[in-house]
């Protein structure tokens, strides 16, 4: 338990605050205890700073003893905070992870985590070129009893997407301005530029040579696809020149 601020002076009044990661627990009926060091006007979790002159010191007559008032109330202990996790609200996860056989909630601790793998087709919100998500149980509210999953776990795994940024022809590719795209079940469509929104799962965007050009594979155009780690596959690399070859004369 902390208090705030940290230090006190005369008619000064501080607070017992819990540390981070754990919270005050409610008493439903706390017992008040009535003396001399009781201020009724301070809350249960405040302390009031006070004090009086002690001339019987020899040394130094101006010595101020201080001493604590308190509202009566005894402080409640402060307990550490714990995240729950219903297993079966899990979405686009393969190893969802088991409550024991008496309880419904997965339950950790402050601090502790869980690794999540993430189905195919779906990657970590943290980390779109990781298929593996680590959850931790951390603090929202600083008053809160109950612990927050961060990132959110229910949301931790989302579709794979690509994109369009990293499919963006440049001049030195010598491709044509026009080009398909196919965004998962719809129809090829030919346009001159991409929407501006990313590719789903296997999206298929295809790139035409200029003339006098091919692939690395002697083809005219190239096909790309919205790979499972949101990469295209193969990458966008554009056209190089067709060799030409002339046979002598005999």
């Amino acid at each position: 338990m902390n208090f705030v601020p940290t230090s006190a002076h005369p008619r000064a009044t501080v607070k017992a605050e819990c540390k981070p990661g754990t919270f005050m627990k409610d008493v439903p009926s706390p017992v008040f205890q009535d003396g001399p060091q009781v201020n009724k006007t301070l809350k249960q979790n405040e302390y009031y700073c006070t004090g009086k002159r002690n001339q019987t010191v020899i040394e130094d007559p101006m010595t101020f003893e201080t001493s604590f008032q308190y509202s009566g109330y005894n402080v409640t202990n402060c307990e550490l905070l714990k995240c729950l996790l219903l297993p079966e609200q899990l979405e686009h996860v393969d190893n969802k992870p088991t409550a024991d056989p008496s309880e419904r909630f997965v339950t950790r601790l402050y601090g502790e985590n869980i690794s999540l793998d993430c189905s195919p087709g779906f990657v970590s919100i943290q980390d779109n070129s990781s298929k593996t998500v680590v959850v931790k149980c951390g603090q929202g509210a600083v008053q809160a009893s109950d612990g927050l999953w961060i990132p959110e776990i229910y949301q931790a795994c989302v579709a794979t997407t690509c994109l369009y940024e990293s499919a963006v022809m440049k001049p030195e590719h010598h491709m044509l301005p026009n080009f398909l795209f196919k965004n998962g079940t719809s129809d090829w469509k030919n346009v001159t530029k991409h929407e501006g929104l990313p590719y789903a799962l296997q999206a298929e965007l295809r790139f035409y040579c200029e003339d006098g050009y091919e692939t690395v594979e002697q083809n005219a155009y190239l096909n790309i696809t919205c790979g499972n780690l949101g990469r295209w596959v193969p990458q966008l690399i554009g056209c190089i020149g067709r060799l030409l070859f002339s046979f002598p004369a005999f």
